[in-house]
């Protein structure tokens, strides 16, 4: 399966439809694509945010955000990169799509902002299945936490350059 991320614009958030995800999932990952959307304009330094679809065989099979700069979280290091929104349709779950995508996210980071060392993200306590996922793609807690819109998340980072040794 070919994966690979293509950047979209601001605008097109809200028009993404195909990603099928339970309502629990989709809740962990920031909501319908129309609130991600609608937080994503409300925010005063929406520059900083960059936007990806996961294609998979040519076809949308996820979604992801990252935020540098300025629409860094509080919780993030000031030279690393935050991934939000993460989401792999469950149809393709289990499939190497996800941990392609992290892989390619890195890449794209590396390549466009050499002086991010490190990418970060925040997990709800009780998303079992990010938390091992991430894990799994070589992310690390932190020994940090923070309340997020569903309550305690716990902060995992990771080098760029140990996840870009994911990506073919």
């Amino acid at each position: 399966m070919e994966v690979s991320l293509k950047q979209i614009q601001h605008a097109e958030i809200a028009t993404i439809s195909g990603i099928e995800l339970s309502a629990r999932e989709e809740d962990f990952a920031g909501g319908s694509m129309t609130a991600i959307a609608g937080r994503l304009k409300a925010r005063p330094n929406s520059e900083d945010c960059f936007p990806f679809l996961i294609m998979a065989d040519c076809k949308i099979a996820g979604f992801l955000m990252l935020r540098k700069g300025q629409a860094l979280p509080d919780w993030a290091a000031p030279d690393a990169v935050s991934l939000h929104n993460f989401r792999i349709s469950g149809n393709m779950q289990g499939r190497g799509c996800g941990t392609t995508a992290v892989a390619r996210a890195a890449r794209w980071i590396a390549t466009h902002w050499p002086q991010a060392s490190k990418l970060m993200l925040s997990v709800n306590v009780d998303n079992f299945a990010a938390r091992e996922f991430y894990l799994r793609c070589g992310f690390q807690e932190t020994t940090e936490s923070h309340n997020g819109r569903l309550g305690v998340e716990h902060i995992m980072s990771c080098r760029v350059s140990d996840l870009m040794r994911k990506s073919l």
